[in-house]
């Protein structure tokens, strides 16, 4: 991924769905070197952690694509600096991150208003994170 984003800094989509050997090393990587990135899906990664989606979200604030469901690694910290620094987000799936808990959902929801429709969020996955509680089902009507 190094050599991709050495060569390549006009990326905009980054799709790694499914590649469980990749590292936070590598998603640094990517984001220093393509910052105008909008389209992120790294969903089955499942060695990353927080580190990864922070550099992603200080890098690339343009992003309205953030795929990461089965990141089992990731912590509410980190989907707050996205919602903190990437408020243009669209879709966000944090399916199956099971660290994540209310405030996650709640952060998204403040800060990222093209997720909220009239009913709450609407292109949000948090299903099967275990660790939600009342607050943020009744934000996502699930």
């Amino acid at each position: 991924m190094q050599s991709l984003a050495d060569r390549c800094h006009g990326i905009t989509h980054a799709i790694f769905r499914g590649c469980k050997n990749r590292t936070d090393a590598a998603v640094l990587a990517l984001a220093e070197k393509c910052p105008g990135m909008t389209y992120t899906d790294f969903g089955f990664c499942s060695n990353l952690t927080d580190a990864a989606l922070v550099a992603l979200a200080d890098k690339c604030p343009g992003i309205t694509h953030a795929g990461f469901g089965c990141c089992r690694n990731l912590t509410d910290a980190a989907v707050i600096a996205l919602a903190d620094k990437c408020p243009e987000i669209m879709h966000a799936d944090f399916r199956y991150c099971s660290n994540l808990t209310d405030i996650a959902v709640l952060g998204l929801a403040a800060k990222c208003h093209g997720l909220t429709g009239l009913t709450g969020l609407t292109d949000a996955y948090f299903r099967f994170c275990d660790n939600l509680m009342d607050a943020a089902k009744a934000t996502l009507h699930e």
